[in-house]
């Protein structure tokens, strides 16, 4: 069995299918909407199941010669096999109160602050497979042409396909779980006259995960949270100016609106609308805001990174017709080979480290002082989490998008001028998520079958070939 056919089964969800359960939740009425809920807990825990057994079939397909080559099996299988049973259990019961209700919301999305969460399950259990994976892969970009190698290159794609699953998955749970958890509490607190004056509607858009959102407040807040944290590691953070269409069709900076209170994610909002994953989105710019505010320091110095002299990082949004994206421009010093960047494991075997004619300058041109021997080079603190890590960031941001129905993210470099990174996405949220999950599943098979016919034939050449294919 091929990797494709064992995920052609896997039901695709759209994030047009979330806003249109709680359409419906609030058309439905107070009572109504209870019984959606539990509709929603019974599809949540439904999907959830069916993304957990593709992924038990992808590994049962595998040759077991690959198979033997992939660490952690044996643990990624039992914890999806747990994941099974926890959504069986709940889809063969029905709850008897809003508070039995309640409580499996709870047990899957993870919103009780106490038992690990199905989805929190799969989220811990998914990480650690893919940290599992770095040997193999690293050792695999050092070897010569052949087999050595592109074993590398197939479990590499073969978790690219399991994320994927895992990210489908924990989106959908959280997300359904949120829903079902509005629904619940509305009802419980209406049964004991307890209720805190939110209507139906108010509790579905604060627990949402998934609806129509300002694209320019979402860059305003993802460009705040990676500023605090570059200024909290390095002394000081670029400027940054979020940017929406003017009148003329040129960008214009783009202002917050001090009295707009609320977001309304069931209808669009803002000039820049559009269906989106919030969690997602935010994600995934906050990762690409934090390698262009690095290049910035790395170019112009921390101590004057700043200088509203300098030039700022933009964020420009917009949305219209059936397309809605953004695009973060910064002016560092760019990377030679754009391409890796967005390689799944292009920076997994250490930290990076500064090349000679690469060290932090300030801006008038002298150098920024180094780190003291034994703390790490890249920023002046050593608390926290470091500002850059081991190269997940951009991947983990392309398979979220990719989920959200774009290409991804497009990464143009200019050496010694900067990089502009973009990412477009149907505006109404309305292509599956499968679509994602089989395209990488096509390029499992691909790096698979390339990797089974050199170890036939190890004097073959056709890591060439394969290369094409995969980029």
């Amino acid at each position: 069995m091929r990797v494709s056919s064992a995920v052609a089964r896997v039901k695709g969800i759209s994030m047009r299918q979330h806003l249109a359960f709680m359409q419906s939740a609030i058309r439905a009425g107070e009572d109504g909407a209870l019984a959606l809920a539990h509709k929603a807990g019974v599809y949540s825990h439904d999907s959830v199941k069916d993304r957990v057994d593709a992924q038990l079939r992808v590994l049962e397909a595998l040759p077991a010669s690959l198979k033997a080559e992939v660490r952690g099996v044996d643990e990624f299988v039992d914890s999806r096999r747990r994941a099974a049973q926890a959504c069986a259990t709940y889809c063969g019961n029905t709850p008897a109160s809003t508070r039995s209700l309640l409580s499996a919301s709870e047990g899957l999305g993870g919103f009780s602050g106490g038992a690990q969460s199905v989805a929190d399950d799969i989220v811990a259990s998914g990480h650690r497979f893919i940290d599992q994976q770095r040997d193999a892969v690293v050792r695999a970009r050092d070897a010569p042409a052949g087999p050595g190698r592109l074993v590398g290159h197939a479990i590499e794609a073969l978790t690219e396909t399991l994320v994927s699953l895992d990210v489908s998955s924990g989106h959908l749970a959280r997300q359904w779980a949120a829903v079902t958890r509005a629904v619940a509490t509305h009802a419980s607190e209406r049964e004991s006259a307890s209720a805190d004056g939110q209507s139906l509607k108010e509790r579905l858009e604060a627990g949402t995960v998934v609806g129509w959102y300002s694209l320019e407040e979402l860059a305003q807040v993802a460009a705040e949270d990676a500023s605090a944290f570059c200024a909290e590691k390095y002394g000081a953070a670029p400027q940054v100016r979020v940017r929406v269409p003017g009148e003329k069709g040129h960008f214009e900076e783009w202002r917050p609106d001090p009295d707009r209170q609320t977001r309304n994610v069931l209808t669009p909002c803002g000039a820049a609308s559009a269906v989106v994953a919030l969690a997602h989105t935010e994600y995934a710019l906050i990762e690409v805001l934090k390698n262009s505010m690095g290049a910035h320091v790395r170019r112009f110095g921390a101590l004057d990174v700043d200088d509203d002299e300098l030039p700022s990082i933009t964020i420009d949004v917009s949305a219209h017709g059936a397309q809605a994206g953004w695009r973060v421009t910064d002016h560092g010093g760019g990377c030679a080979h754009p391409g890796a960047a967005l390689d799944m494991f292009s920076s997994a075997s250490a930290k990076r480290a500064p090349c000679a004619d690469d060290a932090p300058t300030s801006a008038s041109g002298g150098r920024a002082a180094s780190a003291p021997e034994g703390e790490d080079w890249r920023y002046s603190r050593s608390f926290g989490a470091a500002f850059s890590g081991f190269g997940m960031g951009l991947c983990r941001s392309n398979w979220y998008l990719r989920l959200m129905g774009g290409p991804g993210i497009s990464l143009l470099s200019l050496p010694g001028h900067g990089c502009v990174a973009a990412a477009t996405f149907p505006r109404h949220g309305n292509v599956e998520d499968i679509v994602a999950i089989r395209a990488a599943a096509g390029k499992a098979d691909t790096a698979i079958a390339a990797w089974a016919a050199a170890r036939a034939r190890p004097h073959s050449l056709l890591l060439a070939p394969w290369r094409g294919a995969w980029h």
